[in-house]
């Protein structure tokens, strides 16, 4: 039983001869580029997008830095962005309120412990 199979493309020369320049460049094969590329393509649509898990930030004392990490459920820690800046945290933050403030006043939202509801559970009521 196969477990693999082949796709392919007829190009035009000129598009074949960049592929190939491009793929010398990058130390690939034009199979490994090919391959990279439709995974990359079809990856949203093949596999959930969200798994549960935290952000985490730790602080650093010796770097005076922060990291942020995502905590999954299944126990893996997996580094978001690390030495970040008091400054950048402090901005961010801002930020976030900020959009989260606009996003609930779009949202009609009043009270603090609302949370979106779809209207078509509403049966068209706001």
């Amino acid at each position: 039983m196969d477990t693999h199979k082949a796709m392919a493309t007829k190009l035009p020369i000129k598009e074949y001869t960049e592929i190939l320049d491009y793929c010398r460049r990058i130390n690939k094969t034009p199979s490994q580029l090919i391959h990279e590329l439709l995974i990359n393509e079809i990856e949203p649509f093949s596999a959930p997008s969200n798994v549960a898990g935290r952000n985490v930030l730790e602080y650093d004392k010796k770097t005076d830095s922060f990291t942020w990490s995502v905590e999954l459920d299944s126990g893996e820690k997996a580094p978001v962005l690390k030495n970040l800046s008091s400054d950048y945290l402090k901005d961010l933050l801002s930020s976030v309120s900020s959009s989260l403030t606009m996003r609930d006043e779009l949202q009609g939202k009043k009270r603090k412990a609302s949370v979106p509801v779809p209207k078509k559970l509403t049966r068209g009521r706001e």
